[in-house]
């Protein structure tokens, strides 16, 4: 779309080669009568000057640093970009000047211009210091541009005293590139390439791969990608975005919307495009989704991904003893969780299955809990969002360790089982607390691990005074 206005920039535009320093004109210069325009909607250019020509010039200007505007902060394209104030370029060109030193000052800073023969002469600044120091903000652009009448060719940039630095030639028209958008280091023509390069639908896919990557890795901002045709039509793309140290939350959630049954149903889906599906059946139900991931043969050949899908769908007892049957003919149902203590000391370690519906009377907070499962094993619940640090103690037998249990994430909480390798007596710091847990002991759970039901008395977990056979269980959230 604007393609053309990058291409004819360059040669529109006619910066102040050879600028000079105070000394007036060698005779007496004729002052031309000028027009300020508005460009305190322009923003990010670097000192420079310039002489513009052309319509072509003024409004790539524009394009380039006019400030966008968003209805909502985080849509990938604006709603607008600041235009430029209409110019009749056939009988009139634009002197423009940017310079930090008077930037956010106020007044003028294009103080006077004269016709030296058959250039401009533009004179900057006061002629003298003020009466008193002047207090200067960041706001505005810094740059002043006036019109001039005439078809000027030529312009001298001069200050109003010997030391006054003037700003040399712009650069504000260099081309945006993706060697500039993925340079290490900060400057204008990077933060211009980031905001041009993005949005152009005819750019090889090399080079938005390379734009992806490079905002994945956090190099650039990825949000105008996203608004880009071609990307949001590429798995791969999305992929790229949506994966990395910097990934996109946006490129996920597009990634599911646009592509998630495709990929779901895809033999060769690549496996991190179908983690990012994986995980978002969390946000809302697709069983649709679900049950198609469910019979994947890349997904059930690989781990992580099934063992994913199985905590994403535990709630659907269709999909998810489909999932389960896979995952036991491959891996086995248990995970140690990694412990400080020693490795015949007892265990910690996540089992992967499926669950009934959720418990809708309960109304209780957010907490850690601890459920008697069998023998010398408790189950453990973070319901919080924050990790907890579960800590035990078997007394009398020397017993102890620790594991730390990771937050609940978007789950409903993050489950781990305990078992004890010793019995012991346990007992809980005086004073008590006056509401404990009471749980009977559970022979389903005991017949799931291979063992036969003990005809046990109930157990009060988390706060006991003296209960025989089981350990000390705390938990801490961090």
């Amino acid at each position: 779309m604007h393609s053309s206005l990058l291409l004819c920039a360059a040669a529109a535009v006619l910066v102040a080669a050879g600028t000079e320093t105070a000394a007036p004109a060698s005779h007496a210069a004729q002052s031309i009568a000028f027009t300020r325009l508005d460009t305190g909607r322009l923003e990010g250019l670097e000192p420079g000057t310039a002489l513009i020509r052309d319509s072509v010039a003024w409004r790539t200007l524009w394009w380039y640093f006019g400030r966008e505007y968003r209805s909502e902060w985080n849509a990938p394209l604006p709603d607008s970009i600041a235009t430029p104030p209409p110019v009749d370029f056939t009988r009139n060109v634009i002197v423009a000047v940017s310079s930090r030193v008077f930037s956010g000052c106020g007044g003028p800073y294009i103080s006077r211009v004269e016709a030296d023969g058959p250039r401009l002469r533009v004179v900057l600044g006061p002629a003298e210091d003020p009466e008193f120091p002047m207090i200067c903000t960041e706001e505005g652009s810094g740059l002043e541009a006036v019109l001039v009448p005439g078809r000027w060719r030529q312009v001298s940039v001069v200050g109003p005293r010997p030391e006054y630095i003037v700003p040399p030639p712009a650069k504000w028209w260099a081309k945006p590139s993706v060697e500039a958008a993925l340079d290490t280091g900060r400057s204008v023509l990077k933060d211009v390439s980031w905001r041009v390069l993005p949005r152009d639908s005819t750019l090889s896919l090399k080079d938005l791969r390379r734009l992806a990557r490079g905002a994945s890795d956090g190099a650039g901002p990825s949000l105008g990608l996203l608004g880009n045709p071609r990307v949001k039509a590429s798995p791969e793309l999305l992929t790229i975005l949506g994966s990395g140290p910097r990934a996109s939350q946006l490129a996920q959630a597009l990634l599911f919307q646009l592509h998630g049954d495709a990929l779901a149903g895809d033999r060769g889906a690549d496996t991190t495009a179908l983690a990012i599906v994986i995980a978002g059946l969390r946000d809302a139900d697709h069983p649709d989704v679900a049950r198609l991931l469910a019979h994947n043969r890349t997904v059930r050949r690989h781990e992580a991904l099934l063992r994913g899908l199985i905590r994403e769908v535990r709630r659907d007892s269709v999909t998810c003893s489909v999932a389960l049957e896979a995952y036991a003919s491959r891996w086995p149902l248990q995970h140690e969780f990694p412990s400080s203590g020693p490795p015949d000391r007892g265990r910690a370690y996540e089992v992967v299955g499926c669950e009934g519906p959720p418990d809708l009377t309960r109304r209780e907070l957010p907490s850690v809990r601890v459920v008697h499962a069998c023998g010398t094993t408790f189950r453990i619940r973070n319901e919080l969002t924050t990790a907890s640090d579960i800590t035990w103690d078997v007394p009398e037998t020397g017993e102890s360790g620790r594991v730390v249990l990771p937050p609940r994430g978007r789950r409903p909480y993050r489950e781990m089982f305990l078992t004890t390798a010793s019995r012991g007596t346990s007992a809980t710091p005086w004073p008590a607390a006056t509401s404990a847990s009471t749980v009977s002991n559970s022979s389903i759970r005991c017949r799931t691990l291979g063992r036969k039901p003990a005809a046990w008395q109930a157990r009060t977990v988390i706060v006991w005074h003296i209960v025989p056979g089981v350990a000390v269980i705390q938990a801490e959230a961090r």
